[in-house]
């Protein structure tokens, strides 16, 4: 069960989804925007969930439903009119994340797509317009991380991939103007965390990376 800004979703043993609560925006997915007194079902199937006042579905065949609060495109249906229905945005879904208003997803075979707000050119399509329908960024994708408007992507043979605001050097391009498309940083990675003030990346030997806002000597180079 999940409660998120007073709307509440469980989701069944057999995949349905059923939501109740706060409807503001269509949130609840009833076609209504009145609150919602008891659960109603919304969507059959449904392996995973994530609430809040815009929500993301994927069912068991990988299909990525989203619905309720618009504003930015972030329901990625191709208006910024809030979505009172789930429909559906993507298929073949594997993962999907959201940072803010930025929603990002990844497909079966490895593409990521992004959709949503876009004021530092966090979406990577290489503009600062807010995209209103799932673009794709990358391919061959295995592991996507993004946080406060930065965005890092490991690619299947271990390349890092960085971009969106850079104001603290977070993208790792070694300059702090924001990164409208993705930026190879470094090779041979196996993990890594985007975060506001310092990123970090460990590589296939061990190797431990950081950079970004280094304050009191967060980053760890001496300065």
């Amino acid at each position: 069960m999940i409660n998120n800004n007073y709307t509440t979703a469980a989701v069944t043993t057999n995949g349905e989804l059923y939501c109740w609560g706060d409807n503001e925006y269509g949130k609840v997915g009833n076609g209504t925007r009145d609150t919602q007194l008891t659960p109603v079902k919304v969507l059959s199937s449904v392996k995973c969930f994530t609430a809040y006042d815009t929500n993301k579905a994927i069912t068991a065949n990988g299909d990525l439903y989203c619905w309720g609060f618009n504003i930015w495109g972030q329901v990625g249906n191709g208006t910024t009119i809030n979505q009172s229905t789930p429909i559906k945005i993507l298929k073949n879904v594997m993962v999907f994340d959201a940072d803010g208003s930025t929603f990002s997803a990844i497909t079966t075979n490895g593409d990521l797509y992004r959709w949503g707000r876009n004021e530092g050119g966090e979406l990577g399509n290489n503009s600062i317009i807010n995209q209103l329908t799932p673009i794709k960024i990358l391919e061959n994708v295995k592991e996507f991380s993004s946080y406060a408007g930065v965005s890092g992507a490991i690619t299947t043979n271990g390349d890092l991939y960085c971009w969106g605001l850079n104001w603290g050097g977070h993208v790792g391009n070694g300059t702090t103007e924001n990164q409208l498309i993705p930026v190879k940083i470094l090779e041979n990675i196996k993990d890594c965390s985007i975060e506001s003030e310092i990123s970090g990346a460990i590589t296939t030997n061990g190797d431990l990376y950081c950079w970004g806002r280094n304050v009191h000597g967060a980053v760890g180079n001496g300065t």
